[in-house]
This record gives C-alpha cells, structure tokens and sequence, in this order.
C-alpha cells in the first residue's frame, strides 16, 4: 500500500511539474489584465505596438481606467514625432516641469487644444469622448486631412447633451466610425472614455484618418492567455497504473 502511494504521489508531482513547466514556457504576457479574447485586445496591441499608449505599471494596461487630458495630448505628440516645444501653452496649472508640458504646448501652438477656460488646461481631468472627438478633429485639421464627413445625430436621444463647441467635431467623429453610441440611441458625450476605449478610437484614427499610419516600434504585444480556455484544452483525466496491471488510479483535474 505504501508504494502504491508514493508511486500515485510521485506521479502526480509529475503531472504538476509539467504543468508548471508548460506555464514558465508560455510567452510573458505585456499586460496581464488584456486577456486573449478582449474585445479591446487588437486595440491595445496596436497602440502599444506603434509606441502610442504604455502601461499604467510594468504588467498593466488598466483598460478599464479613465484616459486624462494630458495623457491624450501626449498621444498625439507622439505620433507627430514629439517635435520641439516648450512652456506650458499658456495655461497656469502645467507646470513647465510636467511630464506633458511639451505636449501641452505644442497641442496648443497648433490650435488642437485651447484648454477647459482661458487659463487651465485641467491636465489630470478625465477626457470626455466630446472632448476626444474635437482634440482629434482638431488634429486632423492641423494636419490639412479631410474631416468633411458629418453624420446626422439626431438619431441619438441624447444628442442634445452635446456641448455647442463639440456638436461638429462629434458629427465628423461619428460619420467616420471613429466614435459609435455607446447603445444604439445614446452617444454618452459627456461621460468618460476609458483606456480601452481610447486605444479603440486612436487605433482607428491611425487607420482610417492618418494617410500615414505611424510607424512601428518594434515592441511586441501578447496578450494573457485566457486560462480557462488553456485548461478547455488540456487532458483533465489521468490514469496512473503499476504497470502490470496491479493497481489503477484516475485522477481528475
């Protein structure tokens, strides 16, 4: 009885050590919270792979968190190449140290931004998607690219929630695809655009507005497997035997 024990333990630490060797063998994922299957997965890949968007720490994406002010305007830098710029855009609360200072000031000396009053640009406000479609529609005119498009609103119950100065910008954001309802009667205008959500819109900006998607970096995206799907996949019976047939064990995962 007790090497028909120790042979099941033996076996069955086999059986673990294959598992934990497949796990160590699977690639490293970027960010372990974007899963295989994601509907934002695509998106992010794109975004990071284009060197748009990092992550909020050294294995998170953070889809589900809010995309700020500043975060969007550096975004764009991006893409046009971060050419220089300096100050602060005229705006008393960046500070000409921040992080996004040259973003700021360069977005700004080009009309793309003209901040949440006079004076502030809000750098740390979570973006609204009205104010992703006008900085984006803004940017494409910078650029001298087509931004004719307009698609009639009315549609939407709450089209009329949409702010005065971002009533052109949404109908071009929406007539090109770039920004759909969030049901198919609500725009949600002011509510918040998450990370997820931000990566989807820039990944079809690139796409569909931009003549000349940016370049790639060379980084490339994983996404995490999903581990239900992996353990679908994986035999969950195992027959352990004494080998002439004296004893039988099946174990079940």
């Amino acid at each position: 009885m007790k090497r028909k024990s120790l042979s099941l333990l033996l076996a069955f630490g086999l059986v673990l050590s294959l598992l934990a060797g497949t796990a160590l063998a699977a690639p490293t994922p970027t960010f372990t919270d974007v899963v295989e299957g994601d509907w934002y997965e695509r998106d992010v890949a794109y975004v990071y792979e284009h060197g748009l968007m990092d992550g909020t720490g050294s294995d998170a994406f953070s889809p589900s968190a809010t995309t700020t002010r500043a975060a969007l305007v550096t975004i764009l830098y991006r893409m046009e190449g971060e050419p220089a710029a300096s100050g602060t855009g005229g705006f008393a609360d960046v500070a000409g140290t921040a992080w996004y200072a040259p973003a700021v000031a360069w977005a700004a000396a080009n009309h793309i931004v003209t901040g949440t009053t006079d004076t502030t640009f809000s750098p740390n406000q979570p973006i609204t998607r009205e104010q992703l479609a006008v900085i984006l529609y803004r940017y494409a005119q910078a650029k001298g690219w087509d931004t004719a498009a307009s698609a009639d609103l009315s549609g939407y119950r709450d089209q009329g929630s949409i702010s005065a100065y971002a009533r052109q910008a949404m109908a071009w954001a929406n007539g090109t695809g770039l920004i759909g309802g969030t049901t198919s009667t609500t725009l949600s205008p002011q509510s918040t655009a998450t990370r997820a959500q931000a990566a989807a819109i820039l990944h079809r900006f690139c796409q569909e507005i931009s003549p000349v998607p940016p370049p790639a970096n060379g980084e490339i995206f994983v996404p995490a497997p999903d581990a239900a799907a992996v353990l679908d996949q994986m035999p969950q019976t195992f027959l352990f035997t004494s080998g002439v047939g004296g004893w039988g064990t099946t174990l079940t995962i």
